[in-house]
């Protein structure tokens, strides 16, 4: 299998295959170290405790705060990309649950209210694909 991945002609050199698997290996660390730091953070903070009770309220408070500030985050960055590349942005709908009210008076292209968490709905390109 690996002689077709990396030569035509059927022959792979011992450096080839050393070469693809550095490369597999350093994949599988990019993907695999950051779960396996959550693992070490979440069982310091759970099991190294005498009350793990104590410790799941604030890390689920952290997680819905997270979430209530990454949506519109996120939905800026859009706005933010398209207005840096030249393009220019009109509408931001944003769910109310997500704080839209507050940031429709900071920012004057929000809309309060979306069938969707966020989306950018009002933008233009001014004929580019790459904005």
């Amino acid at each position: 299998m690996y002689r077709r991945f990396f030569s035509p002609i059927g022959t792979t050199t011992s450096a080839e295959v050393f070469i693809f698997f550095s490369i597999f290996r350093k994949i599988k660390v990019f993907f695999r170290e950051p779960i396996d730091d959550l693992a070490t953070c979440l069982e310091r903070q759970f099991v190294a405790t005498d009350k793990p009770a104590k410790a799941i309220v604030p890390t689920n408070v952290g997680l819905v705060v997270y979430w209530c500030i990454n949506v519109p985050i996120h939905e800026l960055l859009y706005v933010a990309g398209c207005v840096l590349t030249g393009g220019t942005v009109t509408t931001l709908e944003l769910d109310p649950k997500y704080d839209a009210a507050l940031l429709a008076r900071i920012f004057p292209f929000v809309v309060a209210g979306s069938e969707y968490a966020g989306r950018l709905a009002g933008f233009d390109t001014k004929g580019s694909d790459l904005i």
